[in-house]
């Protein structure tokens, strides 16, 4: 973790991805929580599997397993091709921008929809939230490393890093903002 823990609940996006985080850390779940229902915090969940998080999310993008990246990448897509980040941060502080900005072109959220099985216009939706956000939160599972790039690119403070630790289970799209069962 990069932040102290009491940085989430200032948050005003969090993205979860590839991570169980009520399960494999129930207090920085928690914090999650208390950030989305008292910081008015957008909480977008990308996750193949219903985890107990989607209850509170604004957006759930339920992708195929094994799809991670062509998600990433069609957000970035959006991000960049709509000048949704800090350019002189960019340009000062990062290497390789412009290799990322080709490699993404080919990723436009319809692309990635076909790749993903999420809509085009949640991938759209998910990246402007994430990108528009004053504070953020980026929490993941192991081997999203790269993704960090995406972070740096925004130029947004505080991200997390979680592993994710529970079984797969089948739960309905229509279950995201619902209550969460006792």
């Amino acid at each position: 973790m990069t932040n102290t823990m009491d940085d989430i609940e200032q948050a005003k996006a969090i993205l979860v991805i590839g991570s169980n985080t009520t399960e494999a850390h129930p207090i920085i779940g928690l914090r999650i929580k208390k950030a989305v229902m008292q910081n008015d915090c957008k909480l977008i969940v990308a996750e193949p599997m219903h985890i107990r998080l989607c209850y509170y999310a604004d957006k759930w993008l339920r992708h195929m397993p094994g799809t991670d990246v062509a998600l990433l990448n069609g957000m970035m897509n959006v991000i960049i091709s709509e000048g949704l980040y800090d350019e002189t941060f960019v340009h000062e502080r990062c290497d390789g921008f412009d290799e990322l900005v080709e490699l993404v072109k080919e990723y436009t959220p319809e692309r990635a929809a076909e790749i993903t099985g999420v809509a085009a216009e949640d991938i759209r939706e998910a990246a402007r939230t994430f990108a528009n956000a004053a504070t953020g939160w980026l929490v993941e599972a192991m081997g999203w490393h790269g993704f960090f790039l995406l972070c740096a690119v925004l130029a947004i403070p505080g991200m997390l890093l979680l592993l994710k630790v529970a079984p797969w289970n089948e739960v309905p799209a229509d279950s995201v903002g619902q209550q969460e069962p006792a």
